[in-house]
């Protein structure tokens, strides 16, 4: 008889001890569905407590990470296994600011981005990289400048010329289409990227990307200008953007030349109609070739537009 009251006070003291350790306790609750559940189930875990899965869940992370076949090169206290023919990563983010906290994060993220690469080529892995940089960059600019001037990065933002900044440029120095394409080049190879907005934009911006060719010529006392520009360079440049727009193909197009005067001035057009082979409604390109105009009246520059 002694000897049974000694094995059940034993029992008891184990059983005391255990909950003392945990500080929850884990039989508390609904035991956990066997169907979706079944490892909770066979270890009667209650799925609708939440602290007993907690307790749970980090000696699993304990005892994963110093089992044989743990993978040594993971961060501490992660995981990685195959869920549904997918390798998943689960990562245990350190908090803190110490040295060795942020060294950890460092660590931390790389695994993320070669995890997330799938992948050991370099392209690969760099496009990645670059996603999670931009994303961080857009997040905390501030700390990118402080990293950038840390490490004698630029720190200047490259912003590009506007088209209404490089429309000026180009008007001021009276340059040709080919020019101001071969000097955009140049100065993108110099700077290792793009200084003016995209061509399409500078297309919109009243169809000033194919710049006019000007000159004065004086009539009875009074200055008279001439600008104009070449239809077919107009009709290189623009033609691809706007039949990139349609999406449908062209049965026919035809091209009118005229224009309008008044107010001291003489406007020339150039309308270019489009016509599809689906008998869809027809699109019209009206773009502006020239003005001659006594310097004493304003001239209204008309935009190019698509109906």
């Amino acid at each position: 008889m002694r000897k049974k009251r000694a094995v059940t006070t034993m029992k008891n003291v184990t059983a005391t001890r255990t909950t003392e350790a945990l500080q929850v306790n884990i039989k508390v609750g609904v035991v956990a569905d066997a169907t979706l559940y079944p490892a909770l189930n066979t270890f009667k875990i209650p799925s609708d407590n939440y602290q007993a899965m907690q307790t749970v869940h980090k000696e699993l992370l304990r005892a994963m990470a110093t089992h044989p076949d743990h993978n040594q090169e993971l961060p501490k206290g992660s995981i990685c296994y195959n869920g549904n023919g997918y390798i998943k990563l689960f990562l245990q983010v350190p908090q803190g600011l110490s040295p060795t906290t942020m060294r950890r994060l460092q660590f931390i993220v790389v695994k993320m981005v070669h995890h997330c690469a799938t992948s050991d080529d370099s392209d690969v892995i760099n496009k990645c990289a670059a996603a999670v940089i931009g994303g961080l960059e857009n997040e905390f600019k501030d700390a990118f400048f402080d990293v950038a001037k840390e490490r004698g990065y630029c720190t200047s933002i490259s912003n590009k010329m506007s088209a209404a900044f490089w429309t000026a440029l180009s008007v001021k120095a009276n340059l040709r289409t080919t020019q101001q394409r071969e000097i955009a080049k140049y100065l993108q190879a110099h700077f290792g990227f793009p200084v003016v907005v995209p061509k399409k934009e500078l297309a919109s911006y009243g169809s000033t990307f194919v710049e006019y060719e000007i000159f004065y010529e004086e009539f009875n006392g009074k200055k008279v200008q001439y600008s104009f520009r070449s239809i077919p360079t107009m009709l290189a440049f623009y033609l691809p953007e706007f039949l990139k727009e349609f999406e449908k193909p062209i049965e026919t197009m035809e091209i009118m030349l005229g224009g309008d005067h008044g107010k001291g001035s003489f406007t020339s057009l150039a309308s270019l109609s489009f016509r599809f082979i689906n008998k869809s409604a027809s699109s019209i390109l009206v773009l502006l070739v020239g003005v001659i105009a006594s310097t004493q009246f304003p001239v209204v520059v008309l935009n190019p537009l698509v109906v």
